[in-house]
């Protein structure tokens, strides 16, 4: 009986190892993730809708192209976006 209290006792002990190499996992991943979140700016759409692209992009006369991912574009008219309140929304000098 005390070696069976003794395994129950030992298996919470590596539990509590595992939940707390999970948190160490959670934290570096977050801490990876925000500065790509922050470094995102925002298009606010005519319809109010509000879109995060990466801080790279390239605008045209009548189109603005962003990659969403390796190998996918995102080609947005100009004519859809709301300019002022996207320059609002990313505290741009007017």
């Amino acid at each position: 009986m005390l070696y069976r209290a003794h395994n129950i006792l030992r298996s919470r002990r590596e539990n509590g190892f595992i939940a707390a190499g999970r948190r160490v996992i959670f934290t570096v991943a977050l801490g990876l993730v925000l500065p790509v979140m922050a470094s995102a700016y925002t298009i606010v759409m005519r319809g109010g809708h509000q879109v995060q692209i990466p801080d790279k992009f390239e605008v045209t006369q009548l189109t603005l192209t962003y990659e969403a991912a390796p190998g996918i574009n995102v080609t947005l008219q100009i004519s859809n976006i709301d300019i002022a309140a996207t320059e609002r929304a990313n505290r741009e000098p007017q």
